[in-house]
């Protein structure tokens, strides 16, 4: 599928690690039916995250492209803090087990809350009808996703 606009691409992203962070805080809270995640699968998750958005390069187009000289700068250090913290999701140590404490998944579920706070920064530095647009089409293709979801269970005979 083409690539979104990059305003499209960190909303898109925020919203990966809202959900992200809601099912960690879940698993704590005993409230995930049993669901159980572990260090190699965060680590592919937050890894996958930023390689399937090209959030790197979004941004990076956002700071080159659609921001004045005077905002490039601030925008830089929230894109590569936002960055490092989905990266550190994802750290694995070498001695590291599998298995993730309950104080783990409280650290990720504050590094993509942190994250979402850096994107959201660089979002709100973009000129208004680029913040405008961008919402629109994220609306529109939430929209379309959940009416293929709606179609697939519908003709599995759910």
């Amino acid at each position: 599928s083409p690539t979104p606009p990059p305003g499209v691409t960190i909303l898109r992203v925020a919203e990966v690690t809202q959900y992200q962070e809601d099912m960690l805080r879940s698993i704590v809270a005993g409230r995930a039916d049993g669901l159980k995640v572990g260090r190699w699968m965060m680590s592919i998750s937050s890894e996958r995250l930023i390689t399937n958005s090209k959030l790197p390069d979004q941004l990076e187009r956002i700071i080159r492209d659609l921001l004045p000289a005077s905002a490039r700068r601030e925008a830089e250090v929230y894109a590569t803090d936002s960055l490092i913290k989905i990266d550190k999701i994802g750290e694995r140590k070498d001695g590291d087990n599998d298995k993730l404490e309950d104080k783990d998944l409280l650290r990720m579920a504050d590094l993509y809350a942190a994250a979402r706070e850096d994107l959201r920064k660089v979002f709100y530095m973009l000129p208004a009808d680029i913040q405008e647009q961008s919402k629109k089409i994220a609306r529109q293709m939430r929209q379309e996703e959940m009416a293929a979801v709606a179609e697939a269970a519908k003709s599995e005979g759910r």
